[in-house]
């Protein structure tokens, strides 16, 4: 684990599961030790703070990580989400924006609603 190469505090939306959770991994081994994670899903955004908090005790580095439940597609969600990042950790260095869904287009049991929210998280 590199130590404070990455200054400042680190914000990773979609922070429960596959590229996100990458994601918050590389930041934590870049050595950034304030790491905002993101999330519609509870328990996946959960176990990648707790995850993180182990990498850190076991390297003996000294880390804020917090974890954050947020619907991306809900304004009134980013803002709340937002106000608390910024009163928990003062400001945003680094923003990455890994949230997305994915469903199999064109399936008969698939509705406009759900392709068109499909378009709105991942654009």
């Amino acid at each position: 684990m590199a130590k404070n190469e990455l200054h400042g505090v680190a914000l990773v939306t979609g922070a429960g599961s596959g590229i996100g959770r990458a994601t918050a991994i590389a930041f934590a081994r870049a050595g950034c030790t304030k790491i905002a994670l993101l999330d519609l899903n509870e328990i996946g955004v959960n176990e990648i703070k707790s995850a993180l908090e182990c990498l850190f005790a076991s390297a003996n580095v000294a880390a804020i990580v917090a974890a954050f439940v947020i619907d991306i597609l809900s304004l009134e969600s980013v803002s709340r989400t937002y106000s608390a990042v910024k009163s928990k950790f003062g400001r945003i260095d680094y923003a990455v924006q890994c949230a997305g869904i994915a469903m199999l287009i064109g399936r008969p049991s698939n509705s406009l609603e759900q392709f068109d929210k499909q378009i709105a998280v991942n654009y």
